[in-house]
């Protein structure tokens, strides 16, 4: 038999966790974009570079592991000893770990593009 409400109510808990994470990083949006160029190798250096790309990367990572968080949150309520919270804590817990791993990965690893055209004389 499957148990919609036990699934919706763990989905709503982990939609309501990460609404929580995203309200928290919500004063980053002041954060302007620094209008003066800094060199792509110094760019982790600069403090005001360094609030925008982490404002990015925290925005983009959080939206990239939700659906990792809630298919875990909904695949563990099926366990009838797992209550609802109890798996969208699970979930939560690695959808977030999952962020933060991704965050430090964008920012240390974090690469120049330079695009380069020919000019014909």
């Amino acid at each position: 038999m499957i148990h919609w409400l036990r699934i919706r109510a763990a989905l709503c808990w982990t939609l309501s966790g990460y609404a929580v994470a995203g309200l928290a990083t919500a004063p980053l949006a002041a954060a302007p974009m620094p209008s003066y160029p800094v060199s792509c190798e110094k760019i982790t250096e600069d403090p005001a570079w360094l609030v925008w790309v982490f404002r990015d990367a925290v925005w983009l990572s959080l939206a990239f592991s939700l659906p990792v968080a809630t298919l875990i949150a909904a695949a563990l309520v099926w366990r009838p000893a797992m209550s609802a919270k109890g798996a969208a804590g699970v979930g939560l817990v690695v959808g977030l770990i999952l962020a933060a791993v991704s965050v430090g990965y964008s920012i240390a690893a974090a690469t120049c593009g330079y695009d380069m055209q020919q000019i014909d004389p």
